[in-house]
């Protein structure tokens, strides 16, 4: 009993939060009117050959899509912190990144 609990805590982790990837994103786009930030956890994101942007969570040995925005529906992202949504690989970014 003790080796499952065990291997579903590992699994958890291997996750990240809520089971849907190990890393944060921020989408500024024009689909979120109060923002124009969506947030995502993913553990990788694409972006595909019509210019949609394409989050993904690996699970079991497979790959699994969390969310999709179309072409034209986002200007960029980046990896986000989780402390505050900020930019962490970003040093400057005028009107964006405020540390």
């Amino acid at each position: 009993m003790e080796d499952k609990q065990d291997n579903e805590s590992q699994t958890e982790q291997a996750n990240g939060p809520y089971g849907n990837g190990n890393f944060y994103w921020c989408v500024k786009t024009s689909e979120s009117k109060k923002t124009g930030e969506i947030y995502v956890w993913a553990d990788e994101v694409r972006v595909d050959h019509v210019g949609s942007l394409v989050f993904f969570h690996q699970k079991d040995d497979r790959e699994h899509i969390n969310l999709v925005i179309s072409t034209g529906s986002w200007s960029s992202f980046y990896a986000a912190s989780v402390w505050d949504g900020h930019a962490v690989a970003v040093q400057e970014w005028e009107g964006e990144v405020v540390r």
